[in-house]
């Protein structure tokens, strides 16, 4: 099971503001064995230890030829065709990230990766293909 790195007690109360918990956090319990939910919902975390990621997802995603926004995201002076940031969006971006690392969400991304000719493999797949290549004592 992942386990979270050990981040300023500052940092990380900034990093729980911007990116709060999901809606389903029974599920990032030890017992509960989703060791990928885990690491999705940590690095969504870690990743708003420096910046509010969602912040800047949507306002790249809003901003480009929109004259309506405008100002700084620090201020909390942006305008977005969709309003502020809410602690409802916050925790629904939270969830669906924590849902990406589950069965099915994981099912998703292969799935459209395969769209694209891209897989993902397991570590220890990976490692065994690898050593099937370079091992000239095996035939081709």
């Amino acid at each position: 099971m992942p386990t979270a790195e050990p981040i300023d007690d500052d940092l990380d109360e900034l990093a729980k503001a911007r990116a709060p918990d999901g809606i389903h956090t029974r599920r990032l319990q030890p017992e509960a064995d989703n060791p990928r939910e885990v690491a999705f919902a940590q690095a969504w975390r870690h990743d708003h230890l420096t910046c509010d990621m969602l912040d800047q997802i949507l306002r790249m995603s809003c901003a480009d030829g929109d004259p309506e926004v405008s100002g700084s995201s620090f201020s909390g002076s942006f305008k977005r065709p969709l309003g502020p940031i809410t602690a409802r969006d916050r925790a629904l971006a939270a969830t669906l990230i924590q849902w990406l690392g589950s069965n099915v969400g994981l099912g998703l991304i292969q799935e459209a990766l395969g769209k694209v000719d891209y897989i993902l493999v397991h570590q220890d797949k990976k490692r065994m293909l690898y050593d099937r290549v370079h091992d000239n004592s095996q035939p081709p």
